[in-house]
């Protein structure tokens, strides 16, 4: 049996081939690129379809690219208005009918169990599932098929909803969204703000701002208790020296420590580098420094499921 998403690139090449173009000249075709072309269909907007994905318009604009040079030809007419050339319009269509069998596919209801489907927050997927993962396949007489996804609180929610995932473990600033799991709360997630070792520690907010930020993108749970946190003293981001959006971890830290500046992270993420005294963590009188972290279930869970729960919570909740 060809994988899934062979069968739906076969489904869209069929869609759309003509006798002038053969999609199937370019890279293989990625169904993030496509959510982002559907958006920006919808919203009429580069910036807007940014906002709600929480990207950058830039990375927006490279999707797009993507799928240019995969069918060889423009998919936008860029205005303005911001309008889909007719090849566009196809490969929304048919994006579209991807999507949903895909959605379709991935909705079915799990019958193995030795499956674990898992969505979790990036603080939680790099800073202590790697170790709650190695201790769990360690206690399993054979390992799971593990499946795992990371992005934001509500994603998660959503992959619980439609039955995409058996478990998510989400670290949130704002109360979640409706859902149909059970939920169970966690330890809250440290947050705290950290410089270069060797760097006079800044003691107030004002000392704080006098530094370039290093932030993740907008709508991340981290940012938005920053965000949060400064406009309970009547500031903003604008504040700062200036501010680096940098949503890859490592590179994140090792900016930190050559360009300098400041960064507001999870404890768990830099724990590492603070034991080596490479970063030192503080925290600013007033804030608070801690998010919210929620256990998501499904009201039915296979053993491969039930199991990383319980090694989760020995690892997370304190012992009796």
């Amino acid at each position: 049996m060809m994988p899934f998403f062979a069968v739906a690139q076969n489904k869209i090449r069929h869609c759309l081939y003509n006798k002038s173009i053969d999609p199937s000249h370019g890279k293989q075709m990625r169904t993030t690129d496509l959510e982002t072309l559907i958006m920006v269909a919808e919203y009429g907007s580069l910036s807007k379809a940014a906002h709600a994905q929480c990207l950058t318009q830039s990375a927006v604009s490279q999707r797009i690219k993507n799928l240019e040079r995969h069918f060889n030809q423009p998919l936008l007419q860029r205005g303005p208005p911001l309008r889909l050339t007719s090849k566009g319009e196809q490969v929304v269509q048919c994006g579209r009918q991807m999507l949903t069998l895909q959605q379709q596919m991935q909705s079915l209801p799990a019958t193995n169990s030795n499956e674990l489907r898992l969505w979790c927050t990036p603080i939680f997927g790099f800073g202590q599932l790697p170790t709650i993962l190695q201790c769990y396949q360690q206690q399993r007489q054979q390992h799971a098929n593990l499946s795992v996804l990371q992005g934001l609180p509500e994603d998660g929610v959503n992959a619980i909803n439609r039955d995409q995932v058996d478990i998510a473990v989400l670290d949130h600033h704002h109360p979640l969204p409706a859902h149909q799991g059970m939920q169970q709360a966690l330890p809250p997630q440290h947050i705290l703000f950290v410089i270069a070792a060797g760097q006079p520690v800044p003691q107030s907010i004002s000392q704080l701002q006098q530094h370039r930020l290093h932030t993740a993108r907008p709508g991340c749970s981290s940012r938005l208790l920053l965000e949060s946190n400064l406009a309970t003293h009547h500031s903003d981001l604008q504040q700062f020296a200036s501010v680096a959006v940098i949503d890859d971890l490592h590179l994140a830290l090792q900016s930190l420590q050559t360009e300098g500046g400041v960064a507001f992270m999870a404890h768990s993420l830099v724990q590492a580098q603070l034991q080596r005294g490479e970063l030192v963590g503080f925290e600013i009188p007033g804030f608070n420094h801690y998010l919210h972290r929620s256990l998501l279930l499904q009201p039915s869970l296979n053993d491969a499921a039930q199991q990383f729960i319980e090694r989760l919570q020995q690892q997370l909740l304190p012992a009796d």
